[in-house]
């Protein structure tokens, strides 16, 4: 069963790949070379604003978390009540 599984996995990444080729290839209707050239000005621009953008999210989860933490804590000091002294049985 489990190279059942390892072969289901290996598909879909073959699969993905040559899909995301297809997607990616450049054709012209005039016949001409599709080979343009990347500007490396924008793709560093590109780059960067989504370094950006993916820190900015990582740093806002982190706060989010820590915040929920904080008042996860706070509300279970709040609810634990003082220890109550123990009472002998009256018949003793």
């Amino acid at each position: 069963m489990r190279a059942f599984q390892t072969c289901e996995c290996l598909s879909a990444v073959l699969r993905a790949v040559l899909l995301t080729e297809c997607l990616l290839m450049g054709v012209r209707g005039d016949g001409a070379d599709s080979e343009e050239k990347l500007e490396i000005k924008y793709l560093l621009i590109g780059a960067g604003i989504g370094l950006f953008l993916a820190a900015v999210f990582i740093v806002v989860k982190v706060c989010i978390i820590r915040k929920h933490l904080r008042e996860n804590i706070t509300a279970s000091l709040a609810r634990v009540e003082p220890s109550k002294p123990i009472r002998e049985p009256r018949g003793s």
